[in-house]
């Protein structure tokens, strides 16, 4: 054997898993979903660079290999010591059996110090199912390559409507969605809570009946601000006021993607 060709064999298992890698992420975002999980996590002041290192290097590929689809990891803008990153599944039935499954193997077991001292909260967690507001009736599968759009920055809006949602799923349905797509929204899905019982409890989600979630991209966030001002100007005063009567609280996030998040600009 000449031992001068091992290094060359060392190579190539490194090129061959790259590759590996590469194609494993090609799947996870071309994978169909009907639940994801939006987690914003809080961290200890100042290890939130740090954090996203460890997560992205040491979780990320094994995490998708085990069927728990990582569809992006972001910075939160206002808030420095937190980080959100979103999990798709391929069902809730799958979802039990994939988070059991990871969290019971040899990898988690070896990595579980991973999240360590500089994770103080993982509970901020929202159980969500894609929602198409204009066919209501029928669930489809979620693209995940969705969530690979180029992008700048990603805006997640909370709207709760107490005992309104219908109103509010209305409301959106026949006048904001069309005026959102015209100011030039072109990215937009709509999402509920599960309705389905938490089947990890080990995992705490939020599961409001009321809420209507919708998740967009733009290529910057000055687009974003361009195309909200103009949404407002076309809603005018009584639209505003009729949206105001629905929603009993709005919440967004504006979201950075990491540089190793899912095409990230």
């Amino acid at each position: 054997m000449n031992i001068n060709r091992i290094p060359n064999y060392a190579v190539l298992c490194r090129v061959i898993l790259v590759i590996f890698l590469w194609v494993c992420s090609l799947s996870t975002f071309s994978q169909d979903v009907k639940t994801i999980e939006l987690r914003n996590y809080l961290i200890r002041p100042g290890q939130r660079d740090n954090y996203i290192t460890a997560f992205e290097t040491k979780l990320v590929d094994t995490l998708n290999l085990m069927k728990n689809y990582v569809f992006g990891q972001f910075r939160v803008k206002d808030a420095q010591d937190n980080f959100v990153w979103i999990r798709g599944f391929e069902s809730m039935d799958s979802r039990k059996e994939d988070l059991k499954n990871f969290f019971s193997s040899k990898f988690w077991e070896r990595n579980k110090s991973v999240p360590g001292k500089d994770l103080l909260n993982y509970m901020n967690v929202y159980l969500l199912k894609p929602f198409d507001i204009y066919d209501q009736e029928n669930l489809k599968p979620f693209r995940g390559e969705w969530f690979g759009k180029p992008k700048g920055v990603v805006v997640v809006d909370f709207y709760v409507a107490n005992d309104r949602r219908t109103q509010l799923i209305a409301f959106v349905k026949s006048k904001y969605d069309s005026i959102a797509r015209a100011a030039g929204v072109n990215n937009i899905s709509y999402w509920v809570s599960e309705p389905e019982p938490n089947n990890y409890p080990d995992l705490p989600v939020f599961q409001d009946k009321n809420l209507l979630v919708s998740i967009s991209i733009f290529k910057d966030e000055k687009t974003y601000r361009s195309i909200n001002e103009n949404i407002t100007r076309s809603m005018g005063t009584e639209l505003m006021y009729e949206m105001l009567r629905i929603v009993t609280t709005k919440t967004t996030w504006v979201l950075y993607p990491t540089d190793k998040s899912f095409t990230s600009k």
